[in-house]
């Protein structure tokens, strides 16, 4: 019988929505476009667990707002320098030993509700 083993803790933030310029056309660049994020961190809660105390644990609305601001300050072509920035913006975080990326961008592909990029990063 196969034991099932934890390897860590996790902190999940799903269908983040946010706004930015990314694309190549004209077009995509004229305005801020919509964006959903979701994030998955594998963190190192620390003590939180048996001390209930935010210092020892990732605040997420701390990461919410990180993610905001890179989206808010976007001004690149690609997805995937999107997500590299956010990544690099997430490595800053000591706690976070982990993450996923996934950066949806609704309407970019005409017969498609949207287009998505995921990239991972690990400690």
């Amino acid at each position: 019988m196969r034991t099932m083993l934890t390897d860590g803790t996790y902190i999940r933030i799903r269908n983040l929505r946010a706004a930015g310029i990314i694309g190549v056309d004209e077009s995509e660049r004229a305005s801020a476009q919509p964006l959903n994020v979701n994030l998955w961190l594998q963190i190192d809660a620390g003590r939180a667990g048996t001390t209930d105390a935010l210092g020892d644990t990732i605040d997420y609305r701390l990461i919410r707002q990180l993610v905001l601001d890179r989206i808010a300050a976007s001004r690149f072509h690609v997805l995937e320098a999107l997500v590299h920035a956010i990544l690099a913006d997430l490595k800053g975080e000591a706690r976070i030993l982990a993450a996923r990326v996934d950066v949806e961008k609704p309407g970019a592909l005409r017969r498609a509700d949207a287009v998505s990029l995921s990239m991972t990063w690990r400690r």
